[in-house]
């Protein structure tokens, strides 16, 4: 199954990056009419400055489309997406869906510093659907501290799958980031899905961001989780809802 999944991405994200004008141009606008999308928000409005369907996938909002809150109090959502959970860090585990639970050990890779950093942390995990913007933001400015990949399978992270399989997010290829800053210590994980397996970093040299810095990109939806130290001094909204949508830049928690 691995083998096939790993195959199977790798022809992938070759098709994706074919610049043959006529296949990627076929490629995008079948996409663009399968999922409705609409590029007036996107800086590039029309599908021939699109240089492979994957430039397309990873497609820039138009500036100004997207304001940050700039609030110091407030975190922001790294992303557009979905709520699929949130709540607090208990006895070493999170919700992955109602009543479906899994460990946070196994999430962060059995790594010891980062579990007894987040052992009793605030959490939320944001779906990306394949027509969302696929690049991920800083929620709030900090320093990266650990990056790292674990490598997995290519489930799909719908809410069909999360329904279906258990502890999805510790089995799927993902990439584990670790910020600290004045207010808050934060990780991000970044979950692949089919085809979407390929994440990649947008300035390798770089390590400190601002609050709402693009941070990294989804080649070829997916889901960002986010681990907050000190749950005791951050509120969620009461918004803050499973089905709940979100925009990038969005308030979607406050320290207390």
């Amino acid at each position: 199954m691995r083998l096939f999944q790993n195959l199977f991405q790798n022809l992938i994200l070759k098709v994706s990056r074919i610049k043959a004008r006529f296949v990627k141009n076929l490629l995008i606008n079948f996409f663009k009419n399968r999922y409705k999308i609409s590029l007036e928000e996107f800086a590039r409005k029309n599908v021939n400055e699109y240089s492979s369907f994957n430039d397309f996938f990873t497609r820039e909002f138009d500036e100004g489309v997207r304001p940050i809150d700039q609030t110091e109090s407030t975190i922001v959502s790294p992303v557009d997406g979905k709520i699929m959970e949130s709540g607090r860090v208990s006895d070493g585990k999170l919700f992955q869906l109602k009543n479906m639970e899994y460990n946070l050990s196994h999430l962060l890779n059995n790594n010891p510093k980062l579990i007894e950093a987040f052992k009793n942390a605030s959490y939320v995990t944001i779906y990306l659907a394949p027509y969302n913007y696929h690049r991920v933001h800083l929620p709030y400015q900090g320093k990266l501290l650990h990056n790292q990949i674990i490598g997995g399978m290519a489930y799909k992270v719908n809410e069909q799958a999360l329904k279906k399989i258990n502890a999805l997010y510790t089995k799927n290829t993902r990439q584990i980031s670790q910020f600290e800053s004045s207010k808050v210590n934060f990780c991000m994980i970044m979950v692949g899905a089919m085809n979407v397996s390929s994440i990649s970093i947008t300035d390798k040299n770089k390590d400190v961001y601002n609050k709402g810095e693009e941070f990294a990109r989804f080649n070829l939806g997916s889901t960002v989780l986010m681990l907050f130290s000190g749950s005791e001094n951050i509120k969620f909204p009461d918004h803050l809802k499973f089905g709940e949508k979100i925009k990038l830049g969005e308030c979607i928690a406050k320290f207390r």
